[in-house]
């Protein structure tokens, strides 16, 4: 069969099946699943649990009965100071009391020695004078007869704090405990830490918990050593240290504080230290540590659960960290570490010696874990020189272990490193309201929006169609989400809002689409770029604007924190005189002028995820300072839809010059690791730069995985952290609206996890990736067109140059490596012989052994997890052509992916007469590892299968293939293409080779391999070999 025929075969089956579709009412040929999961297969996510309090008056008794410069730091005040605090301010009664107890001799025994227990036991016994002297056997000690009570009953509370967290009866807790721990040693007492308490919860989670990776985060201002020794050579535990060292002159003055301690055999890598040098430390110092060290290794890690050395004494104020941490920054970084290990995370107090920040930096955690908004905080920028170099010279020890940090560029994106980051126009910096927001709770978390009559907006086969908002309705039904949302009612726009943004020409030309008749309507859409009209268009499109500005209304009156809009049609498109690509009124952008109007809000971040790029949003508010728009898009050089307008070039106009990023997609799919990556290095630096008073998110899940228009790869695991990012920003006053996203299966479960992260719950454990190179080539170019803009993109780019460069030196030393060893044993062959001339063995010299990747000889954490899967084996092939153009070279293709040019292909004829690949893509050799048609693959028949059955129709014996819907054996395209007759005539995308067990979809025109699919592959090969597949 000619490629012209097989075209018209499966065009006319398409018409069929869409003309099946139209009669019965229900879906066409575009409902497709997502990733072989069905709505009832999804991941339950379980709502938020309690928050858990560990706190008794025991903890109060010991103080010290002689004078001692640790007896006045340490004393019982500091305690109370926080008592006093969430007592007064309520937060007390809202956690769930954990009990105490003390700890048993075995517990406390995984971590000090038997020796040191018995010492500790001794002190009940002895007189002040004998207390004395045992204290002063250690540095910086102090003990009284109550002080082993009390430090196993602080041991005990922990343990049980963890093991109800790890078990899901907490959601997560503090231990508000003393004395601290995290300086006590296997066998001695140091730095007021008796008991180390978090290595011994943390022991004690991966020995008898079944906990297989631990994180624990030390912010204190000292060093931990106890616990960097207590796990130094353990690959499970992973021990992150921010703290002071002053090249070694800092408490506790000790050379394995450095940068360069990374831990020791099978630990090798998993021991983080972050020293710094220099006094005065603020949040945007350690801001920048969080995002661009510890989140990337923790994605990377993938943590089963967090602990925190919770010390405070790098708070502003206090006397002895001397450090510039705002109180209100802790609950930022607790809420970052909230987004890990399925949100199982657990503080302990540790030091602190200002009570005033040290209340106040406690009770801006605990209220964060509560799930309350992250504190009001004044606008970050670029660290100071010595956290630079900290920052630098702790990636460059980490490197060869963590694949995060082995940065590297595409060839043709080198020239990005010979750019300097432009001077900075400081005339242009944003100006930020930095009085305190008074921190109040709205008595609704969510709002939510949704309305059966936007599904009036409709035509026969077009992507963006009713079942898209209800499907996602459904979901959230089926979800619980609907009944814990505070629902609002639905409204229509007035025109006097529409004008905020469009023309009164455009607001009267789409409300006259009310009167015409069909075959008007059909002509007038063709006036315009890539939309549809019906009767029902203008009502619908006005329900969708006015509905999101009863979120706005509902988010900055204070009675809801957040909201999300289910609406249609979409709007980013959309321009000031002109609908385009589905949109009609831009809701966005209406929204955000509507706010600075109506409530005076100054500073609103508009973040744009959907794969197209926002043009309309982009264009009606190019000019303006108060609104930030930053779009992430698929661009592909300019060819995707809707074109250039997504160049990172296009940075805003006059007063709004610097306040349009745009981060431009090229050179193939991008997916969780990408997107997260842009997050860290642009967006969330330039958002925590700006400090938005409201976020709208323009929420298009078009990028998604299994989507039919974007070919991107974001899971909804993916959406639920970005969204959850997101929420520590303006007091958590984030509201996600609808834009695209055309796969009902993804698109219903992803908005329904940004949902699910609006209202708390944890997002859930994955493990991204790494990014491909062609993408930081991307975020490099965003980065350097704001260089002008934002301080934190010029050291952006500095950061990330520093680490290409760096890998650069590595991959060439490893080349010249294995250059010089291959040229070593060129010599040796000729002129000496080898054993396999002289006998029957060989020998390996030391010569011949491959030289490894950098980080390949370490214990790297991802071979750990035998279920995580390498880049090449998850990201998919995109069909439909390169740079967004249809196969074969056929026309633009509007904005399913092509540039808009006159009389290219509408999309309404891309989806109704296929817009598939052309015949040389029919054979790719590497499969997809999923594929949207995967829910029609059948279980297997009992009989199993007969790799020598024949033809149904022919009775030919070569080249025969199964369907793995109806399982009818039939010949292949080379014989009589009876198959691909079955494949057009039945609507059975997937079929299964008897001569090579492959798997090719007709749909995707692709091969592929699943785990649906093993069962079959492995019955075909004990039929055709007599025996199972090797593993």
């Amino acid at each position: 069969m000619s490629a012209d025929t097989l075209e018209e075969a499966k065009r006319g089956g398409r018409e069929e099946i869409a003309q099946q579709s139209q009669d019965s009412g229900g879906s066409d040929d575009l409902t497709v699943n997502f990733v072989g999961m069905t709505l009832d297969e999804s991941p339950v996510i379980p709502a938020v649990k309690p928050t858990g309090i560990v706190l008794d008056d025991i903890f109060l008794k010991h103080k010290s009965p002689f004078d001692c410069p640790a007896g006045t730091s340490k004393c019982p005040d500091r305690l109370t100071a926080i008592i006093k605090t969430i007592e007064e301010n309520g937060t007390k009664e809202r956690c769930v009391q954990v009990p105490i107890r003390q700890a048993t001799d075995e517990e406390i025994c995984t971590i000090h020695s038997a020796e040191y227990l018995s010492l500790l036991k001794s002190v009940s016994s002895l007189t002040p004078e004998q207390l004395k002297t045992t204290s002063e056997r250690f540095d910086d000690v102090y003990m009284c007869n109550e002080s082993f009570e009390v430090t196993s009953h602080a041991v005990g509370g922990i343990i049980d704090l963890v093991k109800k967290v790890q078990s899901c009866q907490l959601q997560n807790g503090f231990a508000l405990v003393r004395p601290p721990g995290h300086h006590a040693g296997h066998a001695e007492a140091c730095g007021y830490s008796l008991l180390n308490n978090v290595a011994i919860a943390a022991k004690i989670a991966v020995e008898r918990c079944n906990v297989n990776r631990v994180l624990i985060v030390d912010w204190d201002v000292h060093h931990g050593q106890g616990v960097q020794r207590a796990f130094y050579e353990d690959p499970r535990v992973l021990y992150f240290s921010i703290h002071a060292y002053l090249n070694g002159d800092y408490w506790p003055h000790l050379a394995e504080s450095n940068w360069d301690h990374v831990g020791a055999g099978k630990g090798k890598g998993f021991n983080i230290n972050v020293p710094w040098n220099q006094l005065g430390m603020g949040d945007g110092d350690y801001w920048l540590v969080f995002q661009q060290i510890l989140l990337p290794v923790a994605l990377e890690f993938n943590p089963e659960l967090v602990l925190v050395s919770a010390g405070f004494d790098s708070a502003i104020n206090d006397p002895k960290g001397q450090m510039m941490l705002s109180t209100s920054f802790y609950s930022h970084m607790t809420h970052m570490l909230m987004g890990l290990a399925n949100g199982k995370l657990a503080l302990v107090l540790e030091g602190g010696y200002n009570n005033t920040s040290l209340s106040e930096g406690a009770l801006t955690c605990l209220e964060t874990l509560l799930g309350d908004p992250c504190s009001p905080f004044t606008s970050i920028t670029s660290p100071c020189p010595s956290a630079q170099d900290t920052i630098v010279n702790v990636i460059d020890h980490l490197r060869p272990y963590w694949r995060c940090f082995q940065t590297e560029l595409q060839t043709f994106d080198k020239s990005l490193l010979e750019v300097t980051p432009e001077e900075r126009d400081t005339s242009t910096k944003p100006t930020t309201d930095e009085r305190e927001r008074e921190r109040k709770v709205p008595p609704n978390r969510t709002c939510l929006v949704y309305d059966e009559r936007m599904k009036r907006h409709q035509i026969r086969s077009h992507p963006e169609r009713p079942e898209r908002i209800s499907s996602i309705f459904r979901k959230h039904e089926e979800s619980g989400l609907v009944d814990r949302c505070h629902r609002i009612q639905a409204r229509h726009a007035t025109p006097e809002e529409l004008a905020l943004c469009h023309s009164e020409e455009h607001i009267k030309d789409i409300a006259e689409t009310r009167k015409l008749l069909p075959d008007e309507l059909e002509r007038k859409q063709c006036q315009y770029n890539s939309v549809y009209l019906s009767a029902d268009t203008y009502d619908c499109a006005l329900l969708a604007t006015g509905s999101l500005l009863s979120v706005v209304d509902e988010v900055l009156t204070g009675k809801c924190r957040s909201g999300v809009a289910i609406v249609r049609p979409p709007g980013h498109h959309a321009g000031k005189s002109n609908p385009a690509g589905f949109c009609f009124f831009n809701s966005a952008p209406i929204a955000a002028k509507y706010a600075k109007k109506k409530y005076s809000t100054q500073r609103i971040l508009i973040v744009d995820w959907d794969v197209h790029h926002g043009n309309g949003t982009q264009y009606l508010l190019a000019d303006d300072p108060n609104v930030l728009y930053v779009s992430l898009h698929r661009y592909d050089d300019g060819c995707f839809y809707p074109g250039s307008s997504g160049n990172p070039a296009h940075v805003g106009t006059g007063a709004g010059e610097g306040y349009n990023v745009n981060i431009a997609w090229n050179h193939g799919p991008m997916g969780d690791a990408e997107y997260l990556a842009a997050f860290r290095h642009v967006v969330m630096p330039i958002a925590y730069e700006f400090n938005p008073e409201l976020v709208l998110v323009s929420a298009g899940f078009d990028a998604a995985r299994g989507d039919p228009l974007g070919g991107y790869d974001i899971t909804p695991d993916g959406y639920g952290l970005m969204t959850h990012m997101l929420t520590s920003l303006a007091g958590g006053r984030v509201i996600i609206v609808l834009e695209g996203g055309y796969n009902l299966i993804s698109i219903s479960e992803s908005m329904a996890r940004c949902t699910h992260s609006l209202l708390g719950d944890p997002c859930e454990a994955f493990s991204p990736g790494q990014p491909r190179p062609e993408a930081y080539g991307c975020i490099l170019s965003s980065l350097r067109h704001h260089s002008k803009y934002w301080s934190c993109a010029a050291y952006q780019i500095q950061l990330l140059k520093h680490q290409i460069q760096k890998m650069e030196i590595v991959i060439a030393e490893e080349m010249a490596a294995e250059a010089a060893a291959t040229s070593s044993l060129e010599t040796e062959s000729v002129t000496e012989p080898t054993e396999s001339q002289e006998g029957d063995t060989v020998k390996a010299t030391p010569t011949e052994e491959k030289i490894k990747e950098p980080g390949l000889d370490a214990p790297h954490p991802t071979k750990e997890l035998s279920s995580q899967e390498t880049e090449e084996e998850k990201k998919p092939t995109v069909s439909g052509g390169q740079d967004g153009m249809a196969a074969g070279g056929a026309e633009p293709l509007g904005a399913t992916g092509g540039t808009d040019k006159p009389g290219g292909t509408t999309i309404e004829s891309f989806f109704i007469d296929g817009g598939d690949v052309d015949e040389a893509t029919l054979y790719a050799v590497t499969p997809l590892p999923w594929c949207p048609h995967l829910e029609s693959v059948q279980p297997l028949p009992a009989k199993g299968l007969d790799v020598h059955a024949q033809c149904l129709v022919c009775s030919g014996g070569q080249e025969n293939w199964v369907c793995l819907t109806c399982y009818q054996v039939l010949c292949g395209r080379y014989i009589n293409q009876h198959m691909i007759d079955h494949g057009r005539d039945s609507g059975h995308p997937v079929v299964l080779s008897y001569a090579d067990l492959s798997v090719w979809c007709y749909e995707c025109e692709h091969y592929i391999h699943h785990e649906i699919i093993v069962p079959a592959k492995q019955a075909a090969h004990r039929s055709k070999f007599g025996e199972n597949m090797p593993t």
